[in-house]
């Protein structure tokens, strides 16, 4: 599915019921990389996976993006798909934005 997030396509999959868990990739890689973590997760979740602006099936940003644009990216994301409270699971991008106190 796709969805208009702060002028950018962005490219994202819901699997599952339940509580929901949004999966954040790492840079180079894709919403693809947790396509085996979410047969299990989606089984008690609802399972929110995306593709960054740039990666995967999103498009390109048209300007150079730092990590706050992806924090606000994601937070935008959030709240478009109504997640109030979420598990998540953080690899390298999404470590950035927890950092920066996301």
């Amino acid at each position: 599915m796709y969805t208009n997030i702060k002028g950018q396509k962005i490219y994202y999959e819901v699997q599952g019921e339940g509580r929901p868990i949004v999966l954040l990739h790492g840079w180079g890689t894709s919403l693809r990389l947790y396509d085996d973590v979410v047969k299990y997760l989606k089984e008690n979740f609802k399972v929110y996976t995306l593709d960054f602006p740039g990666f995967g099936q999103s498009e390109e940003p048209s300007d150079i993006w730092s990590v706050y644009d992806y924090a606000d990216m994601t937070e935008a994301f959030l709240n478009e798909m109504n997640i109030q409270s979420l598990f998540s699971l953080a690899i390298p991008l999404a470590e950035n934005l927890y950092h920066i106190g996301f």
